[in-house]
């Protein structure tokens, strides 16, 4: 194994064990069953970071496998260039139902998720489900968890970072306000702390899969399903070419 992917799993199994029975928060303590840290490769190309875990995710402990991940994880594979993930997506499919639920199925979710971790570390902004509602974390919430996810990003050291949804991005750039619909798609700059000195990084935010779930036009060629779609393209095209860049 390559010895750099061998030291960050260490400090990621390290950061982890630090944090596995925090108690900074509690009213988190009260909610959560397990505390959702993160999961993929510690050598990412892309580090994508969400609010907060859901209950599925509270449930099993792995971030980003409930309704929300498994929209997400779809457009990751349908926008990619690995014809593995272009595949799985295939059984991916919609039904329309009554108040707005929708229903999203891909009985092929498991195993896109297994090739997307060779790419993709996930992680939160919190590691704690909030409980029911899923309300939005509080100021001390985030500042209690913000260490945790400032080291994760050092150390995973991605090439690029995915922000979901408004809040997310918000509190990666440190922006009071943010408007998710102006900054989709948009590279942006993540300043992080660094052993030495600040250290950038390109983000990306895209919309929440929960907004895309509630708005469905998923077959449409110009709805905010294939805004979506283009935006993560850019993504890996901007990955592209940072390979291409370091290599010469």
């Amino acid at each position: 194994m390559n010895s750099d992917i061998v030291m960050k799993t260490e400090h990621l199994t390290i950061l982890r064990e630090e944090y596995s029975s925090c108690t900074k928060c509690p009213k988190l303590c009260e909610t959560r069953d397990k505390i959702v840290f993160g999961a993929g490769t510690p050598s990412p190309d892309i580090l994508v970071i969400a609010e907060a875990p859901g209950v599925t995710e509270n449930t099993r402990g792995f971030p980003l496998i409930g309704d929300s991940g498994r929209v997400l994880d779809y457009l990751l594979s349908i926008s990619s260039e690995d014809e593995r993930l272009h595949k799985l997506a295939k059984s991916f499919s919609f039904s329309r139902g009554g108040f707005g639920k929708n229903t999203y199925i891909w009985p092929d979710h498991e195993k896109a998720k297994t090739i997307l971790c060779e790419s993709i570390f996930y992680t939160n902004v919190i590691m704690c489900w909030p409980g029911k509602g899923n309300r939005d974390p509080e100021t001390s919430e985030i500042e209690n968890c913000k260490e945790r996810l400032l080291k994760t990003i050092y150390i995973t050291d991605p090439k690029l970072i995915i922000s979901v949804g408004a809040f997310a991005a918000k509190t990666i750039m440190n922006k009071r306000s943010f408007s998710i619909m102006k900054e989709r798609g948009r590279i942006n700059d993540a300043i992080t702390t660094g052993t030495y000195t600040q250290i950038k990084y390109p983000i990306m935010p895209i919309l929440h899969p929960s907004y895309l779930m509630r708005n469905p036009d998923f077959e449409s060629d110009s709805g905010i399903w294939a805004s979506t779609k283009k935006d993560i393209k850019k993504a890996y095209k901007v990955i592209k070419e940072l390979k291409r860049c370091w290599s010469i």
